[in-house]
């Protein structure tokens, strides 16, 4: 009996929690675009673009845990009537040695003439989004979701502006598209 209680104390041992330094950290976390600088506010509803106007000023702020990663962005306009999603301009970030971890202002303009929210009649009637889309790796072609796939550990995030479009005068627009 004497040597099972011997036996029993030896293989039990001392049972310790990992240490803090022991606990790796994720390795590839996704984009993140701040809610909090996206313009047109997001609280007030859909964007009206006057067809009048050449163009509408966008911005966001982008920034991405992975200190080291390039962002690759591009912008839908009514993404799933779109038939050239996969011709979607592409723009990037690359990271910046003096502001790794912080955020990184982008603009883009959205054109109210653009064939993209062009339904003949039923353009002023009809709903229409912008859409930021994010990568922190390059898109790559291929099958559905035309235009968002990435390589293959590659995390995205997104945001989609709702959009109505008329033919009144917009004090918001900028003058001669720029």
């Amino acid at each position: 009996m004497r040597r099972l209680v011997l036996l029993v104390v030896a293989l039990s041992g001392c049972v310790l929690p990992p240490s803090v330094d022991e606990v790796e950290t994720p390795k590839n976390q996704p984009p993140r675009i701040d809610p909090t600088t996206l313009t047109p506010p997001i609280v007030e509803g859909p964007k009206f673009l006057s067809t009048l106007c050449p163009s509408y000023r966008f911005y966001a702020t982008l920034s991405d845990p992975d200190v080291g990663d390039t962002l690759y962005w591009r912008v839908f306009l009514d993404y799933h009537r779109d038939e050239g999603r996969l011709f979607t301009k592409v723009s990037s970030l690359a990271p910046d040695p003096a502001a790794l971890g912080e955020g990184r202002s982008i603009t883009f303009n959205v054109n109210p003439l653009d064939s993209r929210l062009d339904y003949g009649d039923l353009t002023f009637l009809v709903p229409h989004t912008a859409e930021l889309f994010v990568a922190d790796r390059p898109f790559v072609d291929g099958p559905a979701p035309e235009g968002r796939r990435v390589e293959e550990d590659g995390l995205v995030a997104s945001f989609v502006w709702p959009l109505q479009l008329g033919d009144t005068t917009d004090l918001g627009c900028l003058p001669e598209g720029g």
